[in-house]
């Protein structure tokens, strides 16, 4: 019971600390706070259409993952990535390589520079949203990001409520 406590409480100091060097490594420019509209696709999960390193992508909210682009945006994009030694795990099962690397993009009027991001390969993920009749898509946004953001969801009006950290 004890050995498990322990784990448990190692595996959150692990988060935090990964939570505390995204922050430490991330630039931000812009407002100190932007309101931007969602959408909503058809199984009522919501998403935006951003900007990452130049280049406009599909990215769903998800406040049970991680940041998360698919490993063909890295590709296209000719992205330096790091092996992080571990395997990725969707709903699918596992999903590869768990790959990391920087990149730039715009919330909003909201500039965020060197965010690091996991890269998985999300095919199997993204066939089953087609078959589905869901959006193509380009990735997530994801727990660590919307904390580090203190993003606030209106559901009624649609609207995603962001704010830099070290600002009121």
């Amino acid at each position: 019971m004890f050995r498990r406590q322990f784990l448990a409480g190692c595996g959150s100091l692990l988060a935090l600390a990964s939570r505390a060097d995204a922050e430490r490594l991330t630039y931000f420019e812009g407002p100190g706070s932007t309101t931007l509209a969602l959408s909503r696709a058809g199984d009522d999960k919501l998403y935006l259409r951003t900007p990452v390193m130049g280049r406009d992508l599909l990215l769903f909210l998800d406040t049970g993952a991680l940041t998360i682009l698919d490993i063909a945006v890295a590709r296209s994009l000719r992205l330096p990535l790091t092996d992080l030694g571990q395997s990725g795990f969707g709903l699918t099962g596992t999903v590869g390589k768990r790959l990391n690397g920087p990149v730039d993009l715009w919330l909003g009027k909201m500039k965020i520079m060197g965010l690091p991001v996991d890269f998985l390969d999300l095919s199997q993920l993204k066939a089953i949203n087609r078959a589905n009749g869901m959006p193509e898509f380009d990735g997530l946004i994801g727990a660590e990001l919307l904390t580090m953001l203190r993003a606030r969801i209106d559901f009624e009006r649609l609207t995603l409520t962001i704010r830099r950290p070290g600002r009121p």
